[in-house]
């Protein structure tokens, strides 16, 4: 597969592999400087969740981390400059979104977040080439309530009503490089299987859908859905002799006719 721009793979089902191939604006490949990675989950309505690289969360909230770097890779021994920049990390797996169990307590309760990281996750060869920066937070809070003593399970360091990676939803890779042509560069993808690209849920609904919610329109004789009614539907050899008649999903209507030769000396189906 041959590709300019953002290509997006989802690996082991945790996995998500951005790659991008960066050319500048006289076509030659870009190899150094910062390319940076946003993500984005599409709503209902349009609008956008970003994607939090410090606790792998989607929100509609200011976020910790809101890029990460991808690195330029090399071949031949890392003496080949080939323009492709890439990044595979690890996304929160299902296990980890209820892993997290928040206390509060009859007489006072708290919540503490404290985070510390580099700029990027970049491999050894390219750190040196980056700088890294800590960025740390801490919030506490504190009260006091009367009586009762609960426990809750919420997704770890996420507000309530964030999401994550959710199967057949669709997403949003970012990536800006200033010395690329265009600097900025967008690819959407569905999440939920290996290639990441909806394929199986494609497929899937083809082989499950109601065909009479099919328009008329759009049905031509010599098409798939033409043949599986021959298997599925009412026929009949009789209606129209000479012909095998197939019915549409009501088992009244015509759908369409086919000629066909008879012997007298075989037994005969009249109606399948």
């Amino acid at each position: 597969m041959s590709f300019k721009g953002i290509d997006v793979r989802q690996q082991n089902t945790d996995w998500l592999v951005i790659r991008a191939l960066l050319l500048d604006s006289t076509g030659e490949k870009v190899v150094s400087g910062q390319a940076r990675l946003y993500l984005y989950e599409l709503q209902s309505d349009g609008a956008l969740k970003s994607y939090d690289f410090l606790d792998k969360v989607f929100k509609s909230t200011a976020l910790f981390e809101e890029t990460i770097f991808l690195n330029h890779r090399t071949g031949n021994g890392g003496l080949t400059n080939t323009g492709i920049w890439s990044l595979g990390f690890q996304v929160r797996r299902d296990e980890e979104s209820s892993s997290s169990t928040s206390s509060l307590s009859s007489s006072s309760s708290s919540f503490s977040v404290t985070t510390s990281s580099s700029s990027d996750t970049v491999s050894s060869s390219s750190r040196s080439s980056m700088s890294s920066s800590s960025t740390s937070q801490s919030v506490s809070t504190s009260s006091s309530t009367s009586s009762s003593t609960s426990s809750m399970t919420e997704s770890e360091s996420s507000p309530a009503g964030e999401t994550e990676f959710t199967t057949g939803n669709i997403y949003i890779a970012v990536v800006h490089h200033a010395s690329a042509s265009p600097p900025w560069q967008a690819r959407e993808f569905q999440w939920g299987e290996t290639e990441g690209d909806g394929l199986k849920e494609i497929a899937d609904s083809v082989l499950t859908r109601d065909w009479t919610d099919i328009e008329d329109a759009r049905i031509v004789e010599r098409c798939l859905l033409q043949a599986a009614r021959f298997i599925r539907n009412k026929f009949s050899t009789t209606a129209s002799p000479g012909n095998v008649t197939v019915y549409k999903e009501d088992d009244s209507t015509v759908a369409f006719t086919k000629s066909v030769t008879t012997d007298p000396a075989a037994e005969p189906i009249v109606v399948g």
